[in-house]
């Protein structure tokens, strides 16, 4: 019994600061969730402070969508539950809210493999909404996540754990080297330290609708710092082709580097979503799209493995932004590739100027290139030189004369006319014919 009032029946969650109970208010009757401080943590006065924000926060947010608290209390060594005590001497600080009977949603994907394009949208537009709230009342969630969205059986989104939350309560309570927040679905901006606003959120929301569309986070990693590198400079795959257009929309927007490039609010996300929704022709109700979308069995979608994906070019658009280079390594690069250019132009004109030579005046190249032609006759060159065709070759080469040799093969029994010289099989006997005449090649006057 906690407080003399609240009945501790079954621990149903654990987070970094707490443990959730499903518990009884034995005199209102009814089922609550009781969120109680670590004793670990209870000797730390930031935990302490940052757990009383959570509670502060939750009472000054009222939407249908966000847990509503009941009572907060800090007592001395109570009786945390039938088998575990706290340590004589202690304080335990507890937190009392509205028992959502349901499930996470990640426990909803993993089941699911996959959700459905209009259930996806149905708890944007739900959670948006319950941002949206928030984000008027002062407040960032900072940690929006699956397992911090409960679905009832109502098909009725809910959000929890504040535990996190940016306040102006919570300004000073944040190191200045802290990243807080789960990497998997941490905005560019949170990762590296930079302003917190609403458009962290929104971020944070449409890696939760990637990760309902595919059943994989939008990037993994061996570390969570190698998963929050991962979205500040990478690009997630593309999604499946069978998502619509207008579904794609609201995940590329809200996963949008540049907060600035984000939808401007919580709220215009959500009418994003159920435009996506209506488009897609989907006109239920959008709980009933959440309560009748889970698909039958786990569907087959790849293992979240640990890989990290770097932004590296797709051979179709993704849609995402991405960082641009500075304009003094654009041009530095432009320049290399200029450079690199002129180069192989200089290297190819002095090779041919060099065949040229080989071809026209080949005594001035010792050994050099041999000129092949196809055709079947020899002839007999001037002194200096000798020119030989035999078979399907004709090699010109400068040296000492040779014995003229005039020799052809003898076609194939069934010849073909190809239009391309074949060579002829060498068991055939030749046949001596006479020589053509050809052009005399000039000698090389050498210098």
């Amino acid at each position: 019994m906690l407080g003399g009032r609240y009945r501790l029946d079954e621990s149903i969650g654990a987070g970094g600061m707490g443990e959730i109970w499903r518990a009884t208010d034995t005199v209102l009757g009814r089922p609550v969730a009781v969120k109680i401080l670590r004793p670990d943590l209870s000797a730390d006065s930031s935990f302490g402070a940052r757990f009383r924000a959570e509670a502060h926060t939750l009472a000054t947010i009222h939407h249908p969508g966000v847990v509503e608290v009941y009572d907060y209390r800090e007592i001395a060594a109570p009786q945390v539950a039938a088998d575990r005590a706290a340590p004589v001497g202690t304080g335990v600080a507890y937190v009392v809210m509205a028992y959502v009977e349901g499930e996470p949603l990640s426990r909803c994907v993993e089941h699911a493999g996959r959700l459905s394009p209009a259930t996806t949208m149905s708890i944007v537009a739900q959670v948006a909404e319950a941002l949206h709230a928030a984000h008027v009342a002062g407040v960032v969630h900072r940690d929006v996540k699956p397992d911090n969205i409960l679905i009832n059986s109502d098909g009725r989104a809910v959000l929890v754990d504040f535990g996190v939350a940016h306040t102006p309560a919570t300004q000073g309570l944040t190191g200045v080297r802290d990243v807080i927040g789960t990497a998997l679905y941490m905005a560019p901006e949170q990762a590296m330290k930079h302003a917190i606003t609403p458009a962290t959120d929104v971020y944070a929301l449409a890696s939760v609708a990637y990760e309902c569309l595919t059943g994989v986070p939008p990037f993994t990693g061996e570390t969570p710092v190698s998963v929050a590198l991962a979205h500040v400079h990478g690009t997630p795959a593309p999604l499946p082709h069978d998502i619509p257009p207008a579904v794609r929309d609201v995940i590329t927007t809200g996963m949008a580097k540049n907060p600035g490039q984000r939808f401007t609010s919580a709220a215009v996300m959500a009418a994003a979503a159920r435009a996506a929704m209506a488009a897609n022709g989907d006109r239920r109700d959008e709980t009933t799209a959440v309560a009748t979308g889970w698909p039958a069995g786990r569907a087959n979608v790849p293992p979240r493995q640990p890989t990290m994906r770097l932004a590296q070019p797709d051979t179709q658009p993704t849609g995402y932004s991405t960082f641009e280079p500075s304009d003094a390594a654009s041009g530095r690069l432009r320049s290399g590739r200029r450079g690199l250019v002129v180069a192989a132009t200089l290297v190819a004109a002095a090779a041919v100027i060099v065949v040229l030579v080989a071809m026209t005046h080949p005594g001035l190249i010792p050994g050099g290139p041999s000129v092949t032609q196809t055709g079947t006759v020899t002839h007999t060159p001037g002194a200096g030189q000798s020119t030989a065709r035999t078979g399907t070759t004709l090699s010109t080469s400068p040296g000492a004369p040779r014995a003229p040799s005039a020799s052809r093969r003898a076609p194939s029994p069934t010849p073909k006319k190809t239009g391309k010289p074949t060579a002829t099989p060498t068991t055939k006997p030749p046949v001596s014919i006479p020589p053509l005449p050809l052009p005399t090649l000039p000698s090389p006057t050498l210098p």
